[in-house]
């Protein structure tokens, strides 16, 4: 990849990272309950050598593995940081008597929000969807995860430390660990829980705390994983045979809304987070958000009211705040009169309905603050994701970075707009201002940023150079489409699942929800081929998945982190070009050299 950047001191530290055992002075930037790994210094320079391999492994470029605090805490059953799978993935209720999770206070639209046009997914009222580890004796033993982890959950835990482990074990050796928070979700929580809030009230910054804290709990009780500060110490992670953790933070309110939010983000530099997503769901006084469907389109609506102090009348009656609104409300605000909180706008400067495709997309860009936020994000060398970023937000940082010698911008979770196909409302499409076009590109090109490329059940475009027969959609043989057209677009790749983040992922390809219900699951055939004994695997030749997680992923799909090697050995399997599995098969070398570029 072409680089403008001159040649800095990182980019050598890259080249020439250390393979031996590290200096027991331990992580002195990480706060009181972050975790210390007291056998890596991540301050330490390498040793100066021959220069070494580029990292095994792969990456996944954002998961949300301590999203049970999400929305209060009122949203996802189950639990990331537990050893016991009977009690981190136990039974759910299924919400049937009283709602424990999985639902808003709105009744009836519940129902609705996970429904993707193949199966009802897991919201409001799932009973159909509620078997994980059954606790219970025969004959109702269900071993077999009945319904759950599976591709269409978004309210049931998908990245437990169990399988994550196991995804570490064929391969997946960085991970980066994403605290998420959307307090306008939290707002309309039926079971918002106290730990997760502050002074009884939807926070954010609350909520995103207590998921960096778990995280150093999750590393304190797991040898086997470790939060790298710096590209040199995810070096020594890797060498040392663990899953390097770097921290990010998703968020529209990150910073409690105070004036000295600085503080706040040394809090959470602190804490171990080494990369930022300065895109929120909602604009924020950083910088404009993509639009992308209904709920975020109510969501801005409702907060431009609320937000500014203001009420709006409707069905009779004044709402002030999100506790007067009703069911019949939502329904008219989403439904029978949708209403939209952005205002979109062509190059041209005219207002037109959003939608992307056409060329409307959210008038607000980088704002005076998020030009400093940026410059403060770069001053801590820390990678700049822009990910839900407004394309106008997009070119002023891509302004702030190149006055900063083209600091690297990456997109930490996206899909590319000219290669999807269809509008359903269900998956990700053109209308959305979310997925890429080549103007962000460009910028991730020039910065020499990275794509994280989301596994959703989305319809792709055919790309006869990826070797991969198109006739599966939202499958594996979708992803492979864009996963390739990537690549040839000079950009570097990796995974992005997303996991726990309220999303749903790529179908099986056999079964009643195989190609997302269409006619080709009848004819499609799982054929595992492994890496030839002579011919590179892409990874560094780590384990070929187990049987048992094959047979998972054919049944239900991507549905935990424990499935990405079978994601990626079914590509290989079903043809995909070698170069394509190289450029996912390096992408944590690739991510560090990245982070490099920026110290």
């Amino acid at each position: 990849m072409t680089r403008t950047r001159g040649s800095r001191a990182g980019i050598a530290i890259g080249l020439l990272a250390a393979l031996g055992a590290a200096g027991a002075v331990g992580c002195q930037g990480l706060a009181d309950g972050a975790a210390r790994d007291e056998h890596l210094d991540e301050g330490a320079a390498p040793t100066v050598g021959a220069l070494a391999a580029p990292l095994p492994g792969y990456a996944d470029l954002h998961i949300h593995m301590f999203a049970e605090a999400m929305f209060g805490g009122g949203w996802l059953h189950g639990k990331a940081n537990h050893p016991d799978y009977r009690v981190a993935l136990r039974r759910c209720s299924g919400n049937l008597g009283s709602t424990d999770h999985a639902a808003t206070r709105f009744g009836p639209l519940n129902e609705f929000l996970s429904q993707n046009g193949v199966t009802d997914g897991d919201a409001g009222w799932h009973w159909g969807k509620r078997r994980g580890w059954d606790e219970r004796g025969w004959p109702f033993h269900q071993e077999d995860w009945e319904h759950w982890p599976s591709w269409d959950a978004i309210a049931h835990q998908q990245v437990w430390q169990g399988h994550l482990k196991e995804a570490h074990n064929q391969g997946l050796t960085l991970a980066v660990v994403s605290a998420v928070e959307f307090r306008p979700m939290c707002e309309v929580m039926e079971n918002r829980k106290a730990t997760f809030l502050k002074n009884g009230k939807c926070n954010e910054y609350a909520s995103i705390k207590w998921q960096l804290e778990e995280a150093g709990r999750f590393v304190a009780a797991n040898d086997w994983a470790a939060i790298a500060l710096s590209p040199a110490h995810a070096r020594q992670i890797i060498a040392a045979g663990k899953l390097a953790i770097v921290l990010s933070v998703e968020s529209t309110e990150p910073f409690d809304n105070r004036a000295d939010w600085r503080t706040v983000l040394d809090e959470y530099y602190a804490l171990g987070v080494r990369t930022f997503q300065m895109g929120g769901h909602i604009n924020s006084q950083f910088a404009g958000a993509t639009v992308m469907n209904k709920a975020y389109n109510a969501m801005q609506w409702i907060e431009n009211f609320f937000r500014n102090g203001r009420c709006f009348d409707i069905n009779g009656g004044t709402r002030c705040k999100y506790d007067d609104l009703t069911t019949i409300d939502m329904v008219g605000i989403l439904e029978t009169n949708p209403r939209n909180g952005f205002t979109c706008r062509n190059a041209a400067g005219e207002v037109g309905p959003c939608n992307a495709g056409a060329g409307y997309t959210n008038e607000v860009g980088l704002t005076p603050l998020g030009v400093e936020l940026a410059n403060a994000l770069m001053d801590r060398h820390m990678v700049i994701d822009i990910a839900h970023m407004s394309e106008r937000a997009v070119q002023g940082l891509f302004a702030v970075a190149q006055g900063r010698d083209n600091y690297a911008l990456y997109s930490s979770h996206s899909h590319f707009r000219e290669r999807l196909v269809g509008d359903d409302a269900h998956m990700a499409n053109q209308t959305q201002e979310k997925p890429l076009t080549q103007m962000h590109l460009n910028v991730i090109r020039t910065t020499g940023g990275m794509v994280g490329l989301r596994t959703g059940p989305d319809f792709a475009a055919t790309y006869a150079p990826s070797g991969v027969a198109n006739t599966c959609v939202g499958s594996a043989r979708s992803y492979a489409q864009s996963l390739a057209w990537g690549v040839d677009q000079g950009v570097h790749m990796a995974f992005a699942s997303d996991l726990n983040g309220f999303i749903q992922q790529m179908v099986p390809r056999t079964g009643d929800e195989g190609c997302r219900g269409g006619a080709a699951r009848t004819s499609e055939r799982y054929v595992w081929t492994p890496p030839a004994a002579n011919v590179s695997d892409g990874l560094g030749r780590f384990p070929y998945p187990s049987a048992a997680y094959r047979e998972w992923y054919q049944k239900q799909g991507f549905g935990h982190i424990g499935l990405l090697r079978p994601v990626f050995e079914d590509m290989r399997s079903m043809g995909l070009a070698q170069k394509y599995l190289d450029d996912l098969g390096r992408s944590t070398e690739n991510y560090v050299a990245m982070w490099e570029s920026v110290q």
